[in-house]
């Protein structure tokens, strides 16, 4: 009788383990996946910006599509609730996403405007918008990866290689 009371408290306790861990991978995936939707995104506007043939015209309504997504998704992931209370993983994505929202609307438009709109290109500003935006957004990957990491190791998963993320870094 002891021993199926020990086999019957491993079974409970695993079982509540698999589901908590369950729980923790959907929280972060619902996460990733709104970062993906942005990420698809970004990679479409460099590839219209990137075209021969780019005008202001084919640019400008895919910038506007950015911005949309960029915008409902941040919305979308202020309205999950946190895992196990963990606001530390929903804040540091929350942070990205903050970033993604303001460069959308701010360096990318600029970006737009000085290729597509502006008499003369300024080469330099442009880079120097380009610059920033990698250097702003390497700090809060890399926060966001290191507290990405910690969740996984807490909750007992293992993180997959994000390919769409791979693609938006080369």
């Amino acid at each position: 009788m002891k021993s199926l009371f020990i086999t019957f408290l491993l079974l409970v306790t695993f079982s509540s383990f698999s589901q908590t861990n369950t729980e923790a991978i959907k929280f972060n995936d619902d996460l990733v996946n709104l970062q993906n939707q942005i990420g698809e995104k970004i990679i479409l506007f460099n590839s219209i910006v990137g075209a021969d043939n780019a005008t202001f015209e084919t640019v400008n309504p895919v910038l506007n599509d950015l911005k949309n997504v960029v915008s409902d998704v941040l919305l979308k992931a202020e309205n999950l609730k946190a895992y196990d209370n963990n606001l530390e993983l929903k804040n540091a994505f929350l942070e990205l996403f903050r970033f993604y929202n303001r460069t959308v609307n701010n360096e990318y438009k600029e970006i737009v405007k000085i290729i597509f709109v502006d008499e003369k290109m300024d080469v330099d500003r442009v880079n120097l918008l380009i610059e920033k935006v990698i250097s702003e957004e390497s700090i809060l990957d890399a926060k966001f990866k290191s507290v990405q990491n910690a969740y996984a190791l807490k909750y007992g998963f293992t993180l997959e290689e994000n390919q769409i993320q791979d693609k938006i870094d080369e």
